[in-house]
């Protein structure tokens, strides 16, 4: 293995880590040869919760701060760091006074343990101090995700200490970040949300799922922004959100960032699935109110290459199809890769004849002129699954489903119009190497 190049090992390792990371961890430990190259990869973003049980996930930090002293040599390859309970309590927390921890519930006696009130603040007073002696030490950190999984609402008035407060001022103000993303959020105050509008590091801004803080006053929402160097921004809208729209809504916000972004953003993610909101987008009612919505404001993203937007099929009308029918619109004509992340709604079998209608009705509006520089149509799947992986489901599962690649197959077929321009239709994971968006 010596006698190869380190330029092909190193490309070895790269195509390892985008299937498996159990298997890169075993190649690190093979030879000294592939160590540094998956190394990069294994540590490359740290998710420092990785189990429901806020005692295992305090005594983990522990663990990660040790690791760092022991091996000063890992902390070079941090670059991005994922935070959630670590920072955040639930708000039961708050109103019950002991509970056992859900996560080891039924796994036996000497597992089980109860938490309450008192202990939940134990362990954030705790934790709080130690990531505080970590993020000094990570010199190349460069990206902070907040509450990015499990999928659950956190509201930002009850579920957040008064230090978890400070370590997320800590994390997202460091002049290193240039990649900020904040998920299922709600009651962000505005000064929060004013503070990261002047952060003219950032590169890439996501808000997934995420609300302004509604008791606050209208005169209150940011009127400026200093995001100059913004490449990437992503807002996506999920769900039903109570009481009227108003200024107070994350909608302004995305349309101040857009605006104050037109000559230097290249990539937009959008998706947006209200419930309740279910009129077809047609011609006449393009020029709404909502940012992306309005195709005056898409005409002035001069730079803008990449489109990213949702493929479920029950929004289709409200995310995918009215996004290129406004594209179509202002003419734009300079999108040259179309993204379509959470595709594991296509998965299922019963529901495929539904998407291959969507699908081909995209094929015929992709053929309009506002797509004539399109050269790849980019499929996001949150994991890969063949059929090893589907045969190994114990129980097995409630539907029958596709594997990625059938699923691939079966788009491309859906798109003969778009494959006969040569427009190529690829597919990857929505959390790249680029660390732009993970959904789940």
């Amino acid at each position: 293995m010596s006698r190869l190049p380190q330029e092909v090992i190193d490309l070895i390792v790269d195509a390892i880590s985008a299937r498996n990371r159990v298997d890169l961890s075993l190649v690190a430990l093979t030879s000294r040869v592939f160590l540094h190259q998956a190394q990069s990869h294994l540590f490359r973003s740290v998710k420092l919760e990785v189990s429901y049980c806020i005692q295992q996930n305090s005594e983990d930090l522990d663990a990660f701060h040790t690791i760092l002293l022991r091996s000063p040599n890992i902390k070079f390859y941090i670059q991005e760091i994922c935070v959630n309970g670590l920072v955040f309590c639930s708000e039961s927390y708050h109103r019950t006074r002991s509970w056992p921890c859900p996560h080891h519930a039924g796994r036996g006696r000497q597992h089980q343990h109860f938490l309450s009130r008192k202990v939940v603040e134990k362990f954030h007073i705790r934790n709080i101090p130690r990531l505080f002696s970590i993020i000094p030490m990570l010199s190349r950190l460069r990206a902070i995700r907040i509450n990015y999984g499990p999928k659950c609402r956190k509201d930002w008035r009850y579920a957040l200490t008064r230090g978890g407060q400070t370590a997320i001022s800590l994390f997202c103000f460091e002049q290193s970040i240039t990649t900020l993303t904040l998920s299922s959020l709600i009651n962000v105050p505005m000064a929060v949300m004013d503070s990261i509008l002047q952060l003219s590091q950032l590169t890439t801004l996501i808000f997934d799922d995420v609300l302004l803080d509604d008791t606050e006053s209208v005169l209150r929402c940011p009127r400026q922004s200093q995001l100059t160097n913004l490449c990437t921004f992503g807002f996506v809208r999920v769900g039903y959100y109570p009481g009227p729209p108003s200024v107070k809504d994350i909608t302004e916000i995305a349309a101040l960032i857009v605006r104050s972004t037109s000559q230097t953003l290249r990539k937009l993610i959008w998706s947006d699935q209200l419930e309740g909101k279910e009129t077809a987008v047609t011609v006449e009612t393009l020029n709404s109110s909502i940012f992306i919505d309005n195709v005056e404001m898409l005409q002035h993203l001069i730079n803008l290459r990449t489109i990213s937007t949702g493929a479920q099929e029950r929004h289709y009308q409200l995310t995918l199809r009215s996004l290129i029918l406004r594209i179509i619109a202002s003419n734009l004509q300079t999108i040259e890769v179309l993204e379509l992340f959470d595709m594991e709604e296509t998965c299922r079998r019963e529901s495929i004849e539904k998407f291959c209608e969507c699908w081909t009705e995209l094929d015929g509006l992709l053929e309009d002129q506002a797509f004539s520089n399109l050269k790849e149509i980019r499929l996001l799947f949150h994991s890969f699954r063949n059929s090893d992986d589907l045969a190994r489901y114990d129980p097995p599962l409630m539907y029958e489903f596709f594997t990625t690649e059938e699923v691939v197959s079966i788009f491309e077929s859906c798109l003969l119009k778009s494959s006969a321009r040569g427009i190529r239709i690829t597919y990857d994971l929505t959390h790249g190497r680029d660390g732009l968006l993970e959904r789940y």
